[in-house]
């Protein structure tokens, strides 16, 4: 135990299946109780035998003092990576099987969050409650923050565990009528606008959708009630049985969507029954609930694509295979810095265990060296070098140990785009690591063939008069853009635009595509943010043309591409300045491609 942390401790009540374990510090009044069950309290009584002591040490536990956040923080290990939890007048932590009830004297006015030391930190937990399967809900309070897909599926699973449940979002104009008619519950409630502090006084858990950011004002509300936080990843997963289901998990900045789909494809091709969702498309929590209702019987693996959002409150989500694709500066107005954004990502492997596979780019020191830290016991293959995954032309080579490899020929791929040979591969990766019997090269080989591509994802949406049109709306950030621009093996017009993402110097970062740029016919920058990303261009030598709308780019686009090329949007920009959303772009550059076919008819 470290010198400069006195803590009395003793042993509480003790049975067959549970050990409660008391701490106190000398120096003030902070207590902490932690109570173990299961397997946990099991281990840590033969180690208590053994040992024949009663000090909390004995059993596997230390606390120690952070300094970087001036002794504010608590560290609790556990024969797993750290969980922290903010001192606060009581919080709860659940981790691993690990319950840890926290009491301080300390006003909760004194909490930082935000930009402050949590942030920092990278990997706190404000506090993390996950209830496992067998855990009834019945007359317990849930708040579950967001109205969105993710939090009402996490509001029906609960319901459906018998909790009481009050959904709450700051958007006072949302309409969820239907949505309730369709509940018909009189356990549910919605209360929109600013959260109420009376609405967590009597609440048990609160569960935060992923568009919740940590220093929002609900979370410093559910802190000063001593409310336990979790994640709708981390409620979710608390509720499926994972000795039935194996579970995948995908997460990066770019292609992550089309790994999930792929690998799903993969499995189904191959006979083994896959669920894919998540952050695409079917959040976890409708997962689980369809598992509790016994509408998902054969299920064998989930494949579930993981945001930095999902992964940012730390869970027991412990995936069985993960992959995280690639990382690069994206949603840090929400992270607040490139450490933080990449810090959550790699939170993806914290729980895995040895013979669980995981996989991260090759080459990438800083990643490495934070994934290990992460989980020390774990070994992590590389995308783009071998033990791994590996294209090299229109080859990709699997290798999950020194011993097998996997060849498999591309040319049979169907998607656009050497990213989605890439894409593809890693796909072959994952499944070949949850090693079913059968899943070999010719397997593989013969569901490549059979793979499509995900709407908005270099996907062609036609062909008019020779030339190709082809929609990437989803490429919202510079290096989507640059991955399916310099992936495309014919001359295009490219058009680039939208709300672009600053990065802290003020760049756009489109001067990054000189060079994928000078293999095609042309470029239009359109939309709010048009004028400065041709600017940027031309900075690097790229002359461009200016639009004020995806209308105007379209009909420009039209009269420059030549027979043989193609028209892509592959905006790297997000595409609020005209539309909601990424799809909601990419179904209007179809309209618009229509007309510019219907004009030519006349």
């Amino acid at each position: 135990m470290a010198a400069d942390v006195q803590w009395r401790t003793e042993m509480g009540e003790q049975s067959e299946t549970s050990i409660l374990l008391r701490a106190k510090r000398a120096s003030s009044d902070a207590e902490i109780e932690v109570r173990w069950s299961g397997h946990v309290a099991r281990r840590a009584r033969r180690r208590q035998q053994r040992d024949r002591s009663s000090s909390v040490m004995a059993a596997g536990f230390q606390l120690c003092n952070i300094p970087e956040v001036g002794g504010n923080v608590v560290k609790m290990r556990h024969c797993m990576p750290p969980v922290y939890t903010q001192r606060t007048r009581r919080a709860s932590v659940s981790f691993g099987g690990l319950c840890v009830w926290t009491r301080y004297a300390c006003k909760a006015a004194s909490l930082r969050l935000g930009r402050g030391s949590l942030r920092k930190l990278c990997t706190v937990a404000v506090a993390a409650l996950e209830t496992s399967s067998d855990l009834d809900l019945e007359g317990k309070a849930v708040v579950v923050a967001g109205l969105g897909v993710s939090g009402r599926a996490a509001a029906e699973l609960a319901l459906d565990r018998g909790a009481t449940v009050t959904v709450v979002d700051d958007n006072a104009q949302l309409n969820a009528s239907s949505w309730l008619a369709k509940i018909d519950s009189a356990h549910l409630k919605i209360k929109l606008g600013a959260c109420q502090p009376s609405t967590l006084e009597t609440a048990q858990i609160l569960v935060l959708s992923p568009g919740i950011p940590l220093d929002s004002s609900i979370v410093q509300q559910a802190l000063e009630c001593g409310v336990p936080i979790t994640s709708e990843l981390g409620f979710a997963y608390g509720a499926i049985p994972t000795e039935e289901l194996l579970l995948v998990a995908v997460t990066g900045t770019n292609g992550k969507s089309t790994v999930t789909h792929f690998t799903t494809m993969l499995l189904n091709q191959l006979g083994i029954s896959a669920w894919g969702g998540g952050n695409l498309g079917i959040p976890l929590s409708a997962l689980a609930l369809e598992m509790r209702r016994g509408c998902a019987i054969g299920l064998q693996v989930a494949v579930v694509e993981v945001s930095s959002y999902q992964l940012e409150v730390p869970s027991s989500f412990r995936p069985n295979v993960a992959v995280l694709l690639n990382l690069s500066p994206d949603h840090l107005e929400r992270h607040g810095s490139m450490e933080a954004y990449a810090a959550a990502k790699c939170s993806l492997f914290r729980n895995m265990r040895p013979t669980d596979v995981a996989m991260i780019p090759a080459g990438d020191i800083e990643l490495t060296q934070m994934t290990q830290e992460m989980n020390p016991g774990l070994n992590f293959l590389a995308l783009g070098g071998l033990p791994g995954v590996k294209l090299t032309g229109r080859q990709a080579t699997v290798q999950l140990s020194e011993a097998s490899d996997l060849v498999l020929d591309m040319h049979s791929l169907k998607c656009r785009g050497t990213h989605n040979m890439v894409n593809a591969g890693v796909a072959a990766a994952l499944v070949a690591a949850l090693r079913f019997p059968g899943v070999d090269e010719n397997a593989l080989q013969s569901g490549l063939s059979s793979l499509t591509g995900l709407p908005h994802r270099m996907q062609v949406v036609g062909e008019l008069g020779g030339i190709e049109w082809i929609n990437d709306s989803k490429a919202t950030n510079i290096d989507a853009a640059a991955t399916g621009i310099g992936g495309l093996e014919k001359p295009a017009v490219v058009l680039l635009g939208g709300v672009a993402k600053r990065a802290p110097n003020g760049s756009l970062g489109f001067w990054r595509l000189a060079e994928p740029l000078t293999c095609h016919r042309a470029v239009v920058a359109f939309g709010r943010d048009g004028p400065e990303i041709a600017e940027e261009l031309l900075s690097v030598g790229v002359t461009s043309t200016v639009a004020q709308s995806l209308k105007e780019a379209v009909v420009e686009a039209s009269q420059l591409a030549l027979p043989g090329d193609a028209v892509l949007l592959s905006p790297g920009c997000a595409s609020f300045d005209e539309f909601i959303s990424f799809e909601n772009r990419g179904e209007a550059f179809v309209e618009l491609m229509q007309e510019e076919f219907n004009k030519s008819q006349y």
